[in-house]
């Protein structure tokens, strides 16, 4: 049962991914954060629905992630690839997206 959960939720993952990078590629960061959100949210439904304790507790631990993001927002500088002009092409957005994807990855191989 719990190999069945973890590979619908990497389906599901995997199809939000492949939304973002369409959007980078167009140069719709408003969109690829909107489906990065959206991602969230659904996976945090689906968790309530499947496990309504840690649901609870997971919504609690997103929501104060959240928090500290949009709170340090304002002074936070993207890292920029090297050659990124001014304003940055798709590919330059797709490579940050890749970047911090691997970066969070990294971070939470120990978690599990």
């Amino acid at each position: 049962m719990t190999a069945e959960i973890l590979e619908r939720a990497d389906r599901r993952a995997l199809k939000a991914g492949a939304a973002i990078r369409e959007a980078l590629a167009a140069g719709d960061t408003r969109k690829a954060l909107n489906a990065a959100i959206l991602a969230v949210q659904a996976a945090a439904k689906q968790l309530r629905e499947d496990r309504p304790a840690d649901g609870a507790l997971t919504d609690a631990e997103i929501a104060g992630n959240l928090w500290v993001t949009a709170a340090r927002l304002q002074a936070h500088r993207p890292g920029r690839p090297p050659g990124c002009p001014r304003v940055p092409r798709a590919e330059d957005l797709q490579r940050v997206f890749e970047q911090a994807v691997v970066k969070a990855l990294g971070e939470g191989e120990g978690n599990e």
